[in-house]
């Protein structure tokens, strides 16, 4: 199947085949190839969207952290307890952590340490003004920047505005040793 991916169009496509947006990259998807090297991954913020991200990467079979700054949570993650209900993520949860592809951590340098991707998922909650709040956002690269490792990926998954990938990237050429 073909994909093409473009910021700020939801518009479906009127005909058949792949979508055709002017500036649009061109992604081929195919099926998993569960024989190819497992990825380090590194998913910073376990909350709905960066704890089912984990889950799934690591279902995929790729070697996957897990990151939040609260101690608790993380020792309540270690544990196999899923800390709001989404349908099957309990049990993908326990399996992955017993086959030690998931596993939780609080310390960025640990956690980010030789990792190939790293995913973006923290909450971006609204200001009074109705803007997002993107400091946690910014917070994590620049976290992700002091720790990260050559040819790492970085992945944007927080609700953002656009341009935000543009701010990321300035934060990560402003503190990392790598380009």
């Amino acid at each position: 199947a073909h994909f093409c991916v473009a910021a700020g169009t939801s518009r479906p496509p009127r005909t058949r085949g792949p979508l055709r947006v002017r500036g649009a990259a061109r992604i081929e998807v195919g099926e998993i190839d569960r024989s190819t090297q497992p990825m380090k991954i590194v998913v910073i913020g376990t909350g709905h969207v960066g704890l089912v991200t984990a889950a799934t990467l690591a279902a995929l079979g790729h070697h996957v952290t897990g990151m939040d700054g609260d101690p608790r949570v993380v020792e309540s993650l270690r544990q196999g307890r899923c800390p709001f209900f989404e349908p099957g993520l309990d049990p993908l949860v326990k399996e992955c952590l017993a086959d030690g592809r998931l596993r939780f951590d609080d310390d960025a340098a640990a956690a980010l340490d030789r990792a190939d991707v790293a995913f973006i998922c923290v909450g971006t909650p609204g200001r009074p003004s109705g803007e997002p709040n993107l400091v946690a956002v910014e917070q994590v690269a620049t976290t992700i920047g002091r720790h990260a490792t050559e040819g790492m990926v970085v992945v944007e998954k927080s609700t953002v505005p656009v341009q935000t990938a543009a701010r990321i990237k300035t934060i990560l050429d402003r503190t990392s040793a790598h380009e």
